[in-house]
């Protein structure tokens, strides 16, 4: 994936590790929200519970205020990476994709609950044997996540 030059907001950071913090809303953790919200058609007559509060060494009212403004600039950020990540349908397709065998055959009949336990066990001794290991692809989906948010919005 190309992208252009872009600035984004630079999540706060401890002031004795220079980590970043759980405190501070990041394009990263922000996101995840935003997928479900859009997939449902938006809010609707709902809302957000948005809190920032003094910190550390962060003690004047300006301080609380640039915590909101970042807050809220980086849920923009991410709404508005989410809303690509949904519209380019690559998270979508691994999804499908790896669950796929769910769709049809056993594993069809396990999600609709038409075989159970000593069936499956059955299955597998008799049919199956040990099924093999297949990778999570944790690494690419990090790296993928990692892209849209280096492209921003």
């Amino acid at each position: 994936m190309a992208c252009s030059a872009r600035s984004t907001p630079t999540p706060a950071t401890s002031s004795s590790a220079g980590t970043p913090t759980s405190s501070t809303p990041t394009p990263a953790n922000s996101r995840s929200p935003w997928s479900p919200i859009l997939r449902a058609g938006g809010l609707g007559s709902g809302g957000f519970n948005f809190d920032a509060k003094l910190r550390r060494t962060s003690i004047d009212l300006e301080d609380l205020f640039h915590a909101h403004i970042g807050g809220f600039d980086t849920y923009a950020l991410a709404f508005k990476i989410a809303r690509r990540i949904l519209a380019d349908g690559k998270f979508e397709q691994f999804v499908a994709n790896r669950y796929a065998s769910y769709d049809a055959g056993f594993g069809k009949d396990i999600e609709k609950r038409k075989i159970g336990f000593t069936e499956l066990e059955k299955l597998v001794l008799a049919q199956l044997g040990e099924p093999k290991p297949r990778s999570a692809k944790q690494e690419y989906l990090e790296n993928l996540l990692a892209q849209y948010i280096a492209c921003g919005a």
